[in-house]
């Protein structure tokens, strides 16, 4: 007789199983978990748990509002749930600021004056942001930095060639059969030899 009723409790309380991935940094993460409308009208109470910590209250949601004296102290102010969440059926969790230790398996569980009607788990991965924006944007800022250096070399270069195209130049021609030197004065334009 034990056995048969340990069966239909078993029975009756349901499972299943998602999961979401989110990288670290995002305002929000929704940990989905939906039951029939006539299930969370019957239900006195939804509570998110993590079992990995000793105080696993993540977020309570009663027909009268939200009960967070046993949540963990990890999710203060980071948790939320509709209000209507018992009577749409909507008794998904929102996460604020999730982070990598934020990473882990979350249940959802359905109850009715403290008996477990439903359970719901799902695996929340939080990942670090991927390394290649902050690469191309160094990659970026470098040939930034290449493009402006060269364009100054070339301004400059180029305001030197056109300094010494100001000046007066005067072919000199040697008396010992050497090519012809021009000489100038760059202080004030006077040719000398």
């Amino acid at each position: 007789m034990k056995l048969r009723l340990l069966f239909v409790v078993l029975l009756h309380v349901s499972q299943h199983a998602s999961g979401v991935e989110v990288y670290e940094g995002v305002d929000s993460v929704l940990l989905p978990c939906q039951v029939a409308k006539d299930v969370s009208s019957d239900t006195t109470a939804a509570v998110w748990d993590r079992d990995e910590f000793k105080k696993p209250t993540v977020h309570v949601r009663l027909q009268s509002g939200d009960e967070l004296k046993e949540q963990n102290h990890h999710y203060s102010n980071r948790t939320s749930m509709r209000a209507d969440a018992l009577q749409t059926g909507d008794l998904s969790l929102t996460l604020r600021n999730p982070t990598v230790s934020d990473s882990g398996t979350y249940t959802c569980t359905t109850r009715k004056y403290g008996r477990d009607l439903r359970r719901t788990e799902v695996y929340l991965r939080v990942k670090e942001p991927p390394l290649w924006p902050r690469v191309l944007a160094v990659a970026l800022l470098l040939l930034v930095v290449l493009i402006v250096a060269f364009g100054v070399i070339l301004y400059c270069e180029h305001k030197r060639l056109k300094t010494v195209e100001a000046l007066p130049l005067k072919v000199v021609r040697s008396a010992c059969h050497h090519p012809p030197v021009l000489i100038t004065d760059t202080i004030n334009g006077d040719m000398k030899l």
